[in-house]
């Protein structure tokens, strides 16, 4: 999210959407941590299993340069609407989100998986940025409609 007070909002959200479904939360063993920073949980995995998930929210520009979880780099990251019009209307704030996502998001994990989810707010925006840059970060990247019903 575009600062660390809407991130752990969001996350408070998630982690309370989630406990309050028994469909979703069928296979939760327990909960190890639930704050503002991080949801950790442990689930049983389709084999019965058990294994430990762990979400934790950053603001945009937050240092998350060789995040670890023991031995763990993240397996997916979600950028959920980095920027905003204001945002726009700075060449400055477009160049640091920029620099933020090169050195400290899209090397994060080898295997890790980036979703970016946002408006398109032209091609001066990040994620136009990085889909209009995927050759040379080496990402596959799609866009997705938004689903409108009906």
């Amino acid at each position: 999210m575009a600062n660390q007070t809407l991130a752990s909002a969001r996350l408070k959200d998630l982690a309370a959407d989630y406990l309050a479904d028994p469909k979703l939360c069928a296979n939760l063993v327990r909960v190890n941590k639930n704050n503002d920073k991080t949801f950790e949980v442990v689930v049983k995995d389709i084999y019965g299993e058990e294994i430990n998930v762990r979400i934790d929210a950053y603001g945009k520009g937050s240092s998350v340069r060789g995040l670890l979880h023991g031995e763990t780099r993240p397996k997916l990251i979600v950028i959920d609407d980095p920027q905003d019009l204001e945002d726009m209307s700075s060449e400055t704030v477009l160049e640091k989100d920029y620099n933020w996502f090169l050195s400290d998001i899209a090397f994060l994990g080898k295997k890790s998986r980036i979703f970016m989810i946002g408006n398109n707010l032209g091609e001066a925006c990040l994620i136009e940025r990085v889909i209009n840059n995927k050759e040379y970060l080496g990402f596959e990247a799609d866009r997705t409609p938004i689903i409108k019903d009906g």
